[in-house]
């Protein structure tokens, strides 16, 4: 029985490929996983890693990334990525293993060779949203609305709230922020 997610709520994936052709067949497995399974993703598409840099916000629960990518290449986006958002699964997809290694600074789920197969596919899909079901513990976004960042509930100690200034005390570090505590 394939993992499913509280009250099968849609499932938000980012495929972020400067190639037409390898993004178009990704997309296809996924619609298929999707019909197979009955599930419900809400597939982003993305022509290059700066397209998704580029106002990233910590919306996406599982990213598919290419590698070797022009301009910004899919690491690099990777550890852009894990400095705002530390929950979101990250599949790397690549023409070559060589990268397998590098894949583990930016905790990256696993790697998918291309021309990615469905059952390659439907077995990482199924371990990503077997990881996001544990994950599925409460967190919220933070920060201003051009700098949101997803924090672990667990991960808070407190939050003040001064003229306007909120203050997210974490665990480790402290996110300041221009808001109002209801906000």
């Amino acid at each position: 029985m394939p993992p499913s997610t509280p009250a099968a709520r849609a499932i938000s994936v980012g495929v972020v490929d400067d190639d037409p052709k390898d993004r178009a067949h990704l997309i296809t497995l996924l619609k298929r996983y999707q019909s197979d399974h009955a599930r419900t993703f809400r597939i982003t598409q993305f022509e290059d890693a700066a397209a998704l840099l580029m106002d990233y916000t910590p919306e996406y629960d599982i990213l598919f990334l290419d590698i070797q990518m022009d301009g910004i290449d899919g690491m690099r986006a990777a550890t852009a990525i894990r400095k705002v958002d530390t929950s979101v699964v990250l599949i790397f997809v690549t023409n070559t293993a060589q990268y397998a290694v590098s894949g583990y600074s930016v905790q990256a789920q696993s790697y998918l060779l291309k021309p990615a197969t469905y059952f390659a596919l439907s077995t990482e899909l199924e371990r990503g949203l077997a990881q996001l079901n544990r994950m599925e513990r409460a967190s919220i976004l933070v920060g201003s609305r051009t700098a949101l960042r997803r924090v672990d509930v667990a991960d808070i100690v407190y939050i003040e709230s001064r003229r306007h200034k909120v203050t997210v005390h974490l665990l480790d570090e402290q996110i300041e922020f221009n808001a109002t505590l209801k906000e």
